[in-house]
């Protein structure tokens, strides 16, 4: 549960994470740090099937930037039919979908890859992904 558990608190807040925990009939502690001490050794086949799902729901559907296109619905069919048609490659961040791929194994940057295809009641969603270097600037001297 320990990687389920990390790949949760890398991708939501903690207000969502509360919510997901009872959804999957687990008692959250105070915060991610006793939560994550709480369930790092505990194995429950059960809530960790469940948190999976609910970390590949958050994947598509939460907190992110959406940019909404008007469309008909033979237009949203035929998207919708060509994305079910996709194969996601065997890269590494598809591997391990939905757990965050491990620091240390990105050996590479990149164009966003497939990483998955969901069907959701609401639809259908193209998961990708792609590593990016982010760089801190460091202060001027005065």
């Amino acid at each position: 549960m320990e990687n389920i558990l990390i790949s949760m608190r890398e991708r939501m807040s903690w207000s969502v994470a509360r919510v997901i925990f009872k959804w999957a009939g687990l008692e959250p502690a105070h915060g991610w740090d006793k939560t994550q001490a709480k369930y790092a050794e505990i194995r429950n086949p059960d809530a960790e099937a469940k948190l999976l799902e609910y970390l590949s729901d958050h994947n598509v559907c939460g907190d992110k930037f959406t940019k909404i296109y008007q469309i008909s619905s033979d237009q949203r069919d035929a998207l919708q039919a060509a994305m079910l048609n996709l194969t996601p490659s065997n890269n590494g961040f598809a591997l391990c979908y939905p757990l965050s791929q491990n620091l240390e194994e990105i050996s590479q940057l990149g164009d966003p890859e497939l990483v998955a295809i969901q069907k959701t009641d609401d639809g259908v969603g193209a998961v990708y992904a792609n590593a990016v270097r982010l760089v801190d600037a460091e202060p001027a001297d005065d």
